[in-house]
C-alpha cells in the first residue's frame, strides 16, 4: 500500500495516467490482505475509490466512477456513527455521486449526494481542514437542484453556504478567488430572478475582488473576466451608464486574449 501511495503521490505530481494505473493495480492486490475485518481496510477502500475517481476525471470512463462508488458504499459501510473517518467518508461518496448526477442528470443521485454532504456537516467541527471544501461541495449541489427544481430555498441555503466557506478563506488563501466566484455566481442567479439591485452590486464586487487575485496564469482568470463582464453588461443593461458597456467589451476582449488556439 506504501508503493502505491508513493506512485499515486507522483501522479498527483506530475499528472502520467501510467502511474495511475499502476497505483490503482497495485492498491487492489493490496486490498487482498485487507479482509472485511481488518483495522485498515476503510482507509484502503477509500485511497482505491479516490484512485478511480481521479481516473474518471482524467479519462470520463463510467465504469471507473461506478467503481469508485461502491468503494466508498464499502468504506462507509465499515465506517459507523462515532468513527473518526466517518465525515470524509460521508464527503468522499457525496462528490461521486454528484459527479455521475453531473453526468447523468438523475435527480437520484444529486438527492443522495446533498444528504451525504449534509450529514457530513453536521459532523465536521469548526476548524475541520475539510471544512471549507464541504460548505462548498453541498453549495454546489444545491445550486444544481435549484435549476433543477426551482427552489428559491436551495438559492438561498446556497448562498449562506458559499459565504461560510468564504470566510473560512482569507486574504492569501489558494482557494479565496473560486470562493469569491462561486459565491458571485449565486448572487448574479439571485439577481437575474428577482432583480434586487443590491444582489448585481455584491456579485459585481466580489467578482472585482476575484478579478484582482487572479493573476495572468491564474486557472481562475479567464473565468472571471467572462463573469465580471457579464455583471457589467447586466449593469448597464439596468443604468444605461456607457462605461460599464466599455468596461465588460474590454474584460470580454482579454478573455479572448487568454484563451488559447482551438479552445472551445
Amino acid at each position: 500500500m506504501n508503493l502505491a501511495s508513493c506512485i499515486a503521490s507522483k501522479y498527483q505530481s506530475e499528472g502520467s495516467l501510467k502511474d495511475l494505473d499502476e497505483a490503482i493495480s497495485l492498491h487492489q492486490q493490496g486490498m487482498e490482505l485487507h479482509p472485511i475485518d481488518h483495522p485498515d481496510r476503510a482507509s484502503s477502500l477509500n485511497n482505491l475509490a479516490n484512485y478511480m475517481g481521479a481516473r474518471y476525471e482524467s479519462q470520463g470512463a463510467l465504469g471507473d466512477l461506478e467503481e469508485a462508488i461502491s468503494f466508498h458504499q464499502e468504506a462507509l459501510e465499515l465506517c459507523p456513527v462515532g468513527h473518526s473517518y466517518r465525515p470524509s467518508s460521508l464527503g468522499n461518496l457525496a462528490n461521486c455521486m454528484q459527479a455521475r448526477y453531473e453526468s447523468h442528470r438523475a435527480l437520484g443521485d444529486l438527492e443522495e449526494a446533498i444528504s451525504l454532504h449534509q450529514q457530513a456537516l453536521e459532523l465536521y467541527p469548526t476548524g475541520h481542514p475539510h471544512l471549507s471544501s464541504n460548505l462548498t461541495s453541498l453549495a454546489i449541489c444545491l445550486q444544481f437542484n435549484y435549476k433543477s427544481q426551482g427552489a428559491l430555498g436551495d438559492l438561498e441555503e446556497a448562498i449562506s453556504l458559499h459565504e461560510k466557506a468564504l470566510n473560512l478563506h482569507p486574504l492569501g488563501h489558494p482557494y479565496r478567488s473560486s470562493s469569491l466566484i462561486n459565491l458571485a455566481d449565486c448572487m448574479k442567479t439571485r439577481y437575474d430572478l428577482q432583480r434586487a439591485w443590491r444582489d448585481l452590486e455584491g456579485a459585481i464586487s466580489l467578482h472585482r475582488q476575484a478579478f484582482e487575485i487572479c493573476l495572468i496564469g491564474h486557472p481562475n482568470m479567464v473565468s472571471s473576466c467572462i463573469k465580471l463582464a457579464n455583471c457589467m453588461l447586466s449593469k448597464f443593461e439596468l443604468q444605461g451608464a456607457l462605461k460599464d458597456s466599455e468596461e465588460a467589451i474590454s474584460l470580454n476582449k482579454q478573455a479572448l486574449e487568454l484563451l488559447p488556439d482551438g479552445h472551445p
